[in-house]
C-alpha cells in the first residue's frame, strides 16, 4: 500500500485538460455543408444510416443533428456537388442537444 501511495505521489497529476490541438487529419469528425454548393437534391439524407440529415421537400433546409452522426462519411462521398465534407473537428461536446443541431438554408434548386 505504502508503495502504491509513494508512486501516485513521485508522478503527481496524471489527468490531464483536454488538448487543444486538431485530431489527426484522417479523423472523420463534425460534417460540414456548404450551402452555397448545395442543389437541395438531399440524397444526402436517403443515404445516412443514422438519420443525422434530413430536410423537407417544401423548403430548400438541410437539417444536420451531429449529435446522431455516426461519421460514415457516406453523405461526404455521395455528394455530387462535393457541398459536405468531413471536417476533423472532434470536439462535438454542448450543455443542450438543441446546439449540436444545424439548419442550413440551401440556395440551390431542387434536383430530381
Amino acid at each position: 500500500m505504502f508503495e502504491i501511495l509513494r508512486k501516485i505521489w513521485q508522478t503527481g497529476t496524471v489527468t490531464k485538460r483536454q488538448p487543444l490541438a486538431e485530431a489527426a487529419g484522417k479523423y472523420r469528425g463534425k460534417i460540414e455543408l456548404d450551402a452555397a454548393k448545395c442543389n437541395g437534391c438531399r440524397d444526402c439524407v436517403g443515404i445516412c444510416p443514422s438519420g443525422a440529415l434530413s430536410g423537407s421537400s417544401d423548403r430548400p433546409q438541410i437539417i444536420i443533428e451531429h449529435h446522431k452522426c455516426v461519421f460514415c462519411g457516406s453523405c461526404a462521398d455521395n455528394c455530387e456537388q462535393r457541398a459536405i465534407k468531413m471536417t476533423n473537428q472532434c470536439y462535438l461536446e454542448a450543455k443542450d442537444k438543441q446546439d449540436l443541431i444545424a439548419r442550413i438554408e440551401v440556395s440551390g434548386e431542387k434536383c430530381g
